[in-house]
């Protein structure tokens, strides 16, 4: 992730030459949750801003364990500008020394501050290009660093193909946009669009069909690799990362013994700002309440229990 290697990058600079303190322009929070009782929580009003979303104050609701006595990374008041997701695997002891000016402000009211006191960025545009690069599509920047192939897109219900693709590494399952498919002769045309259902990168092969209810499209759990969460949830093992785990920054979590990994009930992000999905977790799947679109191999699965990012893992 671009974001955690910049944050890496100043923490571990920052900490070299002395500094007790970094302080990050990230749209996230850090707090010390103080909760002893594994009860439903207290009533009352909500921590995050007026304009925050429905989704996100329904997600407040009497639950979950929270830490106890421990460094918590809590999701942005704007919700819409929230950078957990990308944050997830700091540790705690880079958590204890960063500070987050802006995450509890709406990214409105920072434009507006930045114009208060004269800066060029109150009237910055927002970009969307790869973190570092500039205004790069992510393909065009791949290729950069990728040796990529074109292949064939095969129907998986016939084995025919359809078409040719630009590099398998450039497509994700349930993608139905930029498919090159060529029409046959005498082929009736149903007026459904192709996804992508399956991909065979060992021969460079993409498979498509009309069907979206395709069984590879849609799964209800998944499987995580190099998993950390910062701390139990209750000062037990039951949430712990696996012992293979490594922290990205700071040092790495401690880990407990397979055997004290229980289920834990969660809420699942699989993409920047994308909904969060109840789940259970133990130590190693996720299972989901329903299921979902089966995201692409490598992103991240993170984990919330309302306010608190929890940690995550990485999908296989």
């Amino acid at each position: 992730c671009n974001q955690e290697i910049k944050f890496k990058l100043f923490y571990e600079t920052a900490m070299e030459h002395g500094a007790d303190f970094i302080a990050t322009g990230h749209y996230a929070r850090a707090g010390e949750l103080k909760i002893t009782s594994l009860g439903p929580r207290p009533a009352g009003p909500s921590p995050r801003a007026a304009g925050a979303s429905t989704r996100a104050a329904a997600l407040r609701n009497p639950s979950s364990k929270l830490f106890s006595n421990s460094p918590a990374l809590l999701r942005a008041v704007d919700e819409k500008k929230d950078q957990t997701y990308f944050l997830y695997r700091i540790s705690n002891e880079a958590l204890e020394k960063t500070i987050f000016p802006i995450g509890g402000m709406l990214k409105v009211d920072v434009k507006k501050l930045a114009e208060k006191n004269g800066l060029h960025n109150a009237y910055k545009k927002e970009s969307m290009g790869v973190c570092f690069v500039g205004e790069v599509s992510m393909k065009d920047f791949l290729k950069e660093y990728i040796d990529v192939k074109p292949g064939e897109i095969r129907e998986i219900e016939t084995e025919k193909v359809v078409g040719r693709h630009e590099g398998a590494v450039f497509y994700t399952i349930g993608q139905r946009h930029g498919l090159y498919i060529s029409g046959k002769t005498g082929e009736v045309n149903t007026g459904l669009p192709y996804y992508v259902v399956k991909k065979d990168l060992e021969h460079n092969i993409i498979y498509v069909s009309r069907n979206l209810n395709d069984q590879n499209v849609w799964t209800d759990e998944l499987k995580l690799k190099d998993v950390i969460m910062r701390e139990p949830l209750d000062g037990s093992c039951h949430a712990l990362s696996s012992p293979t785990s490594q922290s990205s920054v700071g040092v790495p979590p401690r880990a407990c013994h397979p055997s004290m990994i229980q289920e834990i009930p969660v809420q699942v992000r699989l993409r920047h700002l994308g909904e969060l999905i109840p789940a259970t977790f133990d130590g190693e799947t996720v299972k989901f309440e329903r299921k979902i679109k089966r995201p692409a191999a490598g992103q991240s699965a993170v984990f919330y229990d309302g306010e608190v990012c929890l940690g995550g893992g990485i999908i296989c």
